[in-house]
């Protein structure tokens, strides 16, 4: 059962997705939590990184959308959400 929800709004970030994603792989209570990775239409190879995550982990769900900000991202990765 999803106890948490993390939420990640993302946008050209594959310089830095992949530290954010290790770090939550990293915590204890990993299998009480599901990462939802939102791409905002990022332009950069940030989507392929989320996939590959989304592909190896049960618990990390990947998005893509078309880019309108950070805030609508949040909200729909808040209708998703579980925990």
């Amino acid at each position: 059962m999803v106890k948490i929800s993390v939420i990640i709004p993302l946008y050209n970030v594959e310089n830095f997705i992949e530290e954010t994603l290790n770090s939550l792989l990293n915590q204890t209570i990993i299998d009480d939590i599901e990462v939802l990775m939102i791409d905002d239409g990022s332009t950069d190879n940030s989507r392929y990184i989320i996939e590959k995550y989304a592909l190896d982990y049960d618990n990390f769900y990947a998005f893509h959308k078309e880019n309108e900000g950070q805030g609508v991202a949040r909200n729909f990765g808040l209708k998703k959400a579980k925990g």
